[in-house]
């Protein structure tokens, strides 16, 4: 089986589109109780966004059912980072002369290895959790550390009261980060109502309220782009509704401060951060 994603962007305003690009493209293999992937895949751990959502470039094998472990290897794209590994000048900082003379860098790829232990027996009632590790090598990671390191640990539980309602929190930290104005750890707890799950059904929708603290030195590639940003805490609200099967329309809202030294430096000395991000959903 060899799934793929093709990726293209346009501007209904002017009528412009950049070049359409091959987002994803694997072998699967899935056999009792065991799962293989081969090729770029989507890499969203357990960690609920927390830590990794973006491709990778590799192998990853999952087995078990109700308890399940994967394991991965591979190599990360140059654009799969956020936050402080972006920048460079980093001496200057640290001698407190904040953002000035800070430009983007051209990031080097990472090779990574690591692991997820989950238990979830699913159903309607019951607990879940697990725990992850991930050590990646990269020229990028001297900008927060003494070597070209960085070791990512993590924890996650959850409670399911009922099909609708779901209570879950997730905390990660790397062990790596030697800077001060870089925060290691990176945390969220949010609660979940609803049954919308990729507009599979009319008229279904959802609901959630989070609190999350996200750190530069913990979320290099999670889902930070739509909700609360990075280098932020706060917190998120948002929902989703599906008018028609096949068509999902989502609204969030984050509203915080600023989390480390960074953060304020890249802001202009700013505290407070919000945000508003809306989208149409359409799956064939």
């Amino acid at each position: 089986w060899n799934p793929s994603r093709l990726d293209s962007e346009g501007d209904m305003k002017d009528s412009s589109s950049n070049e359409t690009r091959l987002k994803r493209a694997w072998a699967q293999g899935d056999y009792n109780n065991f799962q293989v992937k081969l090729g770029k895949f989507e890499f969203y751990t357990n960690e609920h966004g927390l830590v990794w959502d973006t491709e990778l470039s590799g192998v990853q094998a999952s087995f078990g059912k109700d308890f399940k472990g994967t394991i991965f290897a591979g190599r990360l794209g140059k654009d799969a980072f956020l936050g402080s590994t972006k920048y460079e000048n980093w001496d200057a900082y640290k001698a407190g002369q904040g953002y000035e003379g800070w430009t983007d860098r051209n990031l080097d790829s990472a090779s990574i290895y690591g692991l997820n232990l989950q238990y979830d027996k699913g159903g309607d009632k019951g607990f879940f959790g697990g725990a992850g590790y991930y050590h990646l090598s990269s020229e990028n990671f001297k900008l927060i550390s003494k070597d070209d390191k960085a070791n990512i640990w993590s924890l996650n539980a959850g409670y399911r009261f009922s099909p609708k309602a779901k209570l879950w929190a997730s905390y990660a930290q790397n062990s790596k980060v030697d800077y001060s104005g870089v925060k290691k750890n990176s945390w969220q707890v949010q609660f979940d109502y609803g049954t919308y799950d990729d507009a599979k059904v009319k008229g279904s929708w959802s609901a959630y309220l989070a609190y999350r603290q996200l750190g530069y030195g913990a979320t290099l590639a999670g889902t930070v782009e739509d909700d609360v940003l990075l280098g932020t805490k706060g917190i998120g609200i948002g929902a989703a509704w599906a008018p028609f099967k096949n068509v999902g329309l989502l609204v969030k809202y984050f509203n915080g401060k600023l989390n480390d030294r960074i953060g304020k430096d890249l802001a202009g000395g700013k505290d407070k951060a919000s945000q508003l991000f809306g989208r149409v959903e359409l799956f064939f």
